[in-house]
């Protein structure tokens, strides 16, 4: 998507409601709350000397209920996300979470473990370093 408008409130309700991975790039101004995922500053003498990027992520925001149990709950603002994430009985199997969304792409950490994987959906495919793969549907 180009955009070459400096009122991009319209454009950040439109765009986040994209599908994931759909890039946005936005020469000199920003998207309010939306932070970019990238923002490159040129050189030389041209008109417009700074390049904004955003990825429009997938959407994990709620409760999601791991296969085999458990339940990961995701809040999201935009491309960045925190919540918990839960494995097994009681509070002692709760973990926090934080991480990042580039669009269908999640990579999180909980618990000091790495975790990444895919949105697809209402389905999460995730790989946790060491090798264990889990799903987790909403």
């Amino acid at each position: 998507m180009r955009c070459l408008i400096h009122k991009t409130h319209g454009l950040q309700i439109r765009a986040s409601k994209g599908k994931p991975g759909t890039r946005i790039v936005i020469n000199s101004f920003d998207m309010e709350d939306w932070k970019p995922d990238q923002t490159t500053q040129l050189e030389g003498r041209i008109r417009w000397k700074i390049a904004h990027l955003w990825i429009v992520p997938a959407k994990v925001d709620g409760t999601w209920k791991i296969k085999g149990g458990g339940e990961i709950k995701f809040n999201q603002t935009f491309q960045h996300i925190t919540g918990t994430l839960t494995k097994g009985k009681g509070k002692k199997g709760k973990m926090e979470l934080t991480g990042k969304l580039n669009g269908d792409k999640i990579s999180f950490n909980a618990g000091g473990t790495e975790y990444t994987g895919t949105v697809n959906g209402d389905t999460i495919t995730v790989t946790r370093t060491g090798g264990e793969l889990w799903e987790a549907t909403r």
